[in-house]
């Protein structure tokens, strides 16, 4: 349980990263579609367009071999601008994010959703 200290949300974005045919690469792919919800927190880059190019890469940095031919990954981006109640030991706001992927179950290629939030 976490205190509710703030009324502000986290930025989600996630991401459908499809298996780029043109280079047959298991670590870069393109962007099939995307959709945010706007919040606290910044991403890096600020947006993703659809087929822009998207590395899968671990916290550590190195690349990780995800995509196979045909398939897709779905890639989830969360940011949050924390501010601590207290001033003493963190001072100013401090962006805390992470990212993570998931491969699909059922199907090679989730389909884009009507709407995004």
């Amino acid at each position: 349980y976490y205190p509710k200290l703030s009324s502000s949300k986290p930025t989600i974005r996630i991401t459908s990263v499809i298996y780029d045919t043109t280079t047959n690469s298991t670590t870069v792919g393109k962007v099939n579609w995307t959709c945010s919800q706007s919040g606290s927190g910044s991403l890096t880059p600020a947006s993703r367009a659809v087929n822009s190019t998207v590395t899968l890469t671990t916290p550590a940095g190195q690349t990780k071999a995800l995509l196979s031919s045909g398939g897709s990954v779905l890639m989830v981006e969360v940011a949050y601008s924390y501010a601590s109640p207290t001033t003493k030991v963190v001072t100013g706001a401090v962006n805390m994010k992470d990212s993570f992927y998931t491969k699909p179950r059922r199907v090679a290629q989730i389909p884009a959703p009507s709407s995004c939030p």
